[in-house]
């Protein structure tokens, strides 16, 4: 059976609050009859006193007069029960009823018990005259003091307190319900979002503006819904991954077949043509090419592997750089791009696989030209592009600078990430590739946006102290 939060809470300080105000209500009772009924009793012995051991006539005026004194109906009788004298027709019509009571002479300032008399019920008390009358006859004082009165002088001193004790634990119910409600709330609400982090959404919840217990558990449940977000990220990445990797390695295997061909062709009609030096000069570029589709083709394949198959070893930057910068000479001329450098006359050497720190370095040079060149078409800038290559105790860094206007927003905070692409026919494996290629040598890749311009930074640890700064 469900029972709900509020009522688990709200259950047992209702319980303990009737249980109080049922306790209080008893004691409380208790000590009010007590105090009632001894001040009756104080006021009943006074009045009775002073009738006793008055030395004038108890009439029934006298009678009259004392009973509103003592709270009580007062009558005067002689031995054998007749009425000499009563405070109010009341009390002269109990005489029969107080002539049939077993009672006896008392003087213990007690109400002494119960009477029922033809008008009402009284408590019924028997007072000796100490004075006899004029012909010597021994005379008793009955003291009858209504119950209803006596009843309304007990609940007049209970029924307050305990009322305000009843309204204290209505409100306190009230107060408890209000606040377990807003609990219940509260849970539900949250209980709902994390079924719909189940679902797969995870959209952070609304935090309580509260600052308690529950706007702890929304921040759990928000770090909660950003882990999981951010593990089936990983996990949608590694299945494109593998994705990549078993799709792509027959179709690389059959594109590097045909690059190898296509190489050794152009090897036989080098040997066979009479080229002159500028022609060799382009087969040669044209085999260089050949060569980069290769080992593109490799480094797509290891992004999805995760390793690269080339070791590691010395590598100079400054001839990577210098290497990139010829292999895309063509596309920067096909462009319209304008290239710039500044590189060191000596080596930079640093670690990597020369073959992929080459490919790293084109593929920025290549995205450099494309975005120059984009914008250039659409707003009249000039396509620019420039690398520098400088190195200091700290290590190497290689920056590309375009004019172009960046990566769009959508993609700018995970560029490095594989698949994520502003481009309609691009696959977002480029930088992904260019980053693999640097961290394999201890390096790291950033980019950011400096003075209107696109900058990329290639930063490595130097292999030696060879390295020329510049």
């Amino acid at each position: 059976m469900r029972i709900p939060i509020r009522f688990q809470l709200m259950g047992p300080l209702v319980a303990v609050a009737a249980v109080s105000l049922a306790t209080v209500a008893v004691v409380y009772g208790q000590l009010a009859t007590r105090q009632t009924r001894q001040r009756i009793e104080r006021q009943v012995s006074g009045v009775t006193q002073v009738l006793r051991e008055s030395s004038f006539p108890l009439t029934d005026k006298v009678l009259q007069q004392m009973a509103g004194l003592a709270g009580a109906e007062l009558l005067l009788t002689d031995d054998a029960g007749t009425p000499i004298a009563a405070s109010s027709r009341r009390a002269d019509a109990a005489a029969t009823a107080v002539n049939e009571s077993s009672h006896s002479t008392t003087a213990d300032q007690s109400l002494g018990k119960t009477l029922t008399t033809p008008a009402g019920v009284y408590f019924h008390s028997t007072w000796p005259v100490d004075r006899p009358d004029r012909s010597g006859a021994a005379r008793t004082l009955h003291v009858l003091v209504a119950k209803t009165e006596y009843d309304a002088a007990w609940r007049a001193a209970f029924l307050p307190p305990i009322l305000v004790g009843a309204i204290a634990s209505a409100a306190i119910a009230g107060v408890t319900l209000l606040a377990t409600g807003r609990l219940s709330r509260l849970m539900a609400r949250i209980g709902g979002e994390v079924r719909r982090l189940a679902d797969g959404d995870f959209r952070p919840v609304e935090t309580p503006r509260l600052n308690d217990e529950s706007r702890d558990l929304a921040l759990a449940v928000n770090r909660a819904a950003a882990r999981l977000a951010e593990y089936e990220e990983e996990v949608r990445s590694t299945e494109r991954l593998k994705t990549l990797a078993t799709l792509g390695a027959g179709m690389a295997h059959e594109v590097r077949n045909a690059a190898t061909g296509c190489r050794m062709a152009i090897d036989l009609h080098a040997e066979e043509c009479d080229a002159s030096t500028s022609g060799r000069d382009t087969l040669d570029v044209a085999k260089r090419q050949l060569g980069l589709i290769e080992g593109r083709l490799k480094q797509y394949l290891s992004v999805g592997k995760g390793a690269s198959d080339g070791a590691i070893e010395t590598v100079d930057l400054t001839q990577v750089a210098r290497d990139a910068l010829e292999l895309t000479a063509a596309a920067a001329r096909h462009a319209g791009a304008s290239v710039g450098s500044q590189l060191p006359a000596g080596v930079c050497p640093v670690r990597g696989v020369p073959e992929d720190l080459t490919h790293a370095v084109v593929n920025l040079l290549l995205n450099a030209i494309e975005a120059a060149a984009k914008r250039q078409a659409l707003v009249g800038t000039p396509a620019a592009v420039s690398i520098q290559l400088r190195s200091d105790a700290r290590g190497a860094t290689l920056e590309v600078r375009d004019s172009g206007s960046g990566p769009d927003a959508s993609v700018a905070p995970r560029v490095f990430e594989p698949f994520a692409s502003d481009k309609p026919e691009g696959v977002g494996l480029g930088l992904a590739v260019v980053r693999s290629a640097v961290e394999l040598g201890g390096g790291a890749v950033t980019w950011d946006r400096v003075e209107d311009e696109t900058r990329f930074l290639l930063q490595m640890p130097l292999a030696t102290e060879d390295c020329q700064h510049v």
